[in-house]
């Protein structure tokens, strides 16, 4: 049986059991399983096998914590001796994103303390900007130069020699794997991606005013403007405003009608392009306080908390935040301000999300309270 076989047959094996101690003694049996496979990679020296599936393997098919510490650790000691023998650029942005995958806070609901999270996720951003350096030294040359540093493509592999890549006439999302017995496909992000994923907006700008014909997709294009409101200093909210429009022109085009896409984002359309509609509301330039209570308001009509199926702790943080405010200028009530402090700490501790300007605007709002 092949590595890849063997990873689809244990991803498909969902452990099924008649009561919680035979479902809790099956993960412990399958949970060794993925730290075998591992160990077989490394012994046939398919290094970047091996950290593929630590990174791949569903934690919780790994049982116990003791076991996904080992299987982890395991997979970025085989990816960290790959970084220091591989020569092929494709093999090394692999291996800097598996690498990052794996500094991604993977325990999640074991908790970690904020130092440890924060020093996870300059690991975790480390690798990503390297794999993004390698994206656009290793491939600036090649005929498939836009979908390196652009779109994003495919990588079909059997975990050992083959690492095919897959080029595809549209933007590729990240996070999508298919597993079966032939081999794995798995969605590799782009260097614009990546930039954007690690907020580094000017250098994401770079390759996008370096290569514009490759800019004709509503995601890549939004983001574009995303990135222009960031770096340049101006009026950004009509930079958020032709992104949100850029993002809502995603949607799915019918399957009778010309030019049917083959990939299309419901992300784009459902959640940033309300997102960014209510950051051009606040964007705006404000002359005195009146302005700005009109601008809350507009964000709040732009945006609604929950109202999307998809994950994105910015814009629903944001979405509380402007509620919030606005109804304590409906209300004037303090206590709503002290249930926006709450609710805006539940989000970020739920999806595991920090960042700084979140800890400066609570801190704001308890010397309110």
């Amino acid at each position: 049986m092949t590595y890849a076989a063997q990873l689809s047959e244990m991803i498909r094996g969902i452990p099924h059991a008649a009561n919680q101690a035979e479902f809790d003694a099956e993960r412990e049996r399958m949970g060794n399983r993925p730290l075998a496979l591992i160990s077989d990679l490394e012994e046939h020296g398919y290094l970047l096998g091996g950290g593929f599936v630590a990174t791949n393997t569903p934690l919780w098919l790994l049982g116990s914590p003791e076991i996904m510490i080992r299987t982890l650790n395991s997979g970025l000691t085989l990816l960290e001796r790959n970084l220091a023998t591989t020569h092929d650029p494709l093999h090394l942005a692999l291996t800097h994103i598996q690498c990052a995958n794996l500094y991604r806070n993977p325990l999640g609901p074991l908790g970690l303390p904020k130092s440890l999270y924060i020093e996870e996720q300059a690991k975790y951003t480390y690798h990503r900007r390297a794999a993004a350096d390698v994206m656009v030294r290793g491939f600036d040359e090649s005929l498939n130069k836009f979908s390196f540093l652009v779109t994003g493509f495919n990588v079909r592999t059997d975990l050992a020699d083959k690492w095919d890549t897959d080029f595809v006439d549209y933007e590729v999302e990240e996070g999508h794997t298919q597993y079966s017995d032939e081999g794995v496909l798995v969605t590799v992000p782009s260097a614009f991606h990546i930039l954007i994923g690690i907020s580094d907006y000017e250098r994401a700008l770079e390759i996008a005013e370096s290569t514009p014909e490759a800019f004709v997709h509503p995601g890549i294009c939004g983001w574009r403007e995303v990135c222009r409101a960031f770096v340049n200093v101006g009026d950004r909210s009509e930079y958020y405003l032709k992104a949100a429009k850029f993002f809502a022109s995603d949607v799915h085009p019918g399957p009778h009608l010309p030019g049917n896409k083959p990939y299309w984002s419901g992300f784009n359309s459902q959640t940033l392009a309300p997102y960014f509609r209510a950051r051009a509301a606040l964007a705006k330039p404000k002359i005195d306080p009146d302005d700005t209570i009109q601008a809350i308001r507009q964000a709040a009509g732009e945006i609604q908390p929950h109202s999307s199926g998809f994950v994105y702790p910015p814009s629903r943080t944001l979405a509380i935040l402007v509620h919030g405010l606005g109804s304590f200028l409906e209300t004037k009530d303090v206590s709503v301000l002290d249930k926006l402090a709450q609710d805006y700490k539940k989000e970020m501790r739920f999806w595991n999300y920090y960042a700084e300007d979140d800890e400066i605007l609570l801190r704001g709002l308890s010397l309110i309270v």
